[in-house]
C-alpha cells in the first residue's frame, strides 16, 4: 500500500495519503465552456443544498478551459469555500459549513 512504508530518514512511518472515496463529483472532459459553467453551479448548488461538505471537479489536463472553469466558481462562491486542492486533472473543494 502506498503511503503506509517507513521513511528511510526518520525511520517513522509516513502519513496515509487520504483518498477521497464517498465524494461527490461531476466530470467536465469534452464540454464547451458555457456547459461546464452550467454543469458546474447546477452540481454545486445541489451538493450544497444536500449538505455536502467535500467535492471533486474534474476538469482534466487539456488547453485548462475546464480548470479555468472550477476556479472561476471558487473565486465567484468564496463565501462557502473553505479551502481547495489542486489534484492534477481535479480540484477538491471543502466547503464551509
Amino acid at each position: 500500500m502506498k503511503g503506509r512504508g517507513k521513511s528511510i530518514r526518520t525511520g517513522n512511518f509516513a502519513p496515509t495519503r487520504t483518498r477521497h472515496l464517498d465524494v461527490p463529483e461531476v466530470d467536465l472532459h469534452g464540454l464547451r465552456q458555457h456547459i461546464g459553467e452550467a454543469r458546474v453551479e447546477s452540481f454545486m448548488r445541489e451538493q450544497i443544498a444536500n449538505g455536502a461538505r467535500t467535492v471533486k471537479i474534474i476538469h482534466g489536463q487539456g488547453q485548462g478551459v475546464m480548470r479555468e472553469v472550477a476556479y472561476d466558481w471558487i473565486k465567484k462562491h468564496v463565501h462557502r469555500v473553505a479551502d481547495y486542492q489542486d489534484v492534477g486533472p481535479a480540484v477538491i473543494i471543502y466547503l464551509k459549513r
